[in-house]
């Protein structure tokens, strides 16, 4: 996959982002997983994006092992960023 090609290249390129070819990283979910196990110590971090809300990213996380989580329109209303929004993604990321 290309995802194991970028692993070569991890001195440049430090992040894939990938919904895992679906619409959502929740529908791609399966595949991130596939990726997530193809990732070398030195090699491009998964980038998991897409839908990514308050209410799906702890479970991201923690089925994945990633550390980062790309989030854009889960955050805001209308383009604009929602503090509020943002706000309860981090409160309700559970690392446990």
């Amino acid at each position: 996959s290309a995802f194991t090609e970028l692993q070569n290249y991890g001195e440049v390129i430090t992040n894939v982002l990938s919904s895992g070819g679906k619409s959502t990283a929740i529908e791609g979910l399966s595949y991130l997983k596939q990726m997530q196990a193809r990732q070398l110590p030195n090699g491009a971090c998964l980038l998991p994006g897409s839908g990514i809300n308050p209410h799906n990213a702890s479970e991201l996380i923690r089925y994945l092992g990633v550390k980062q989580l790309h989030i854009g329109t889960g955050v805001r209303t209308d383009g604009v960023l929602q503090q509020s929004l943002f706000t309860n993604l981090l409160k309700n990321i559970n690392l446990s």
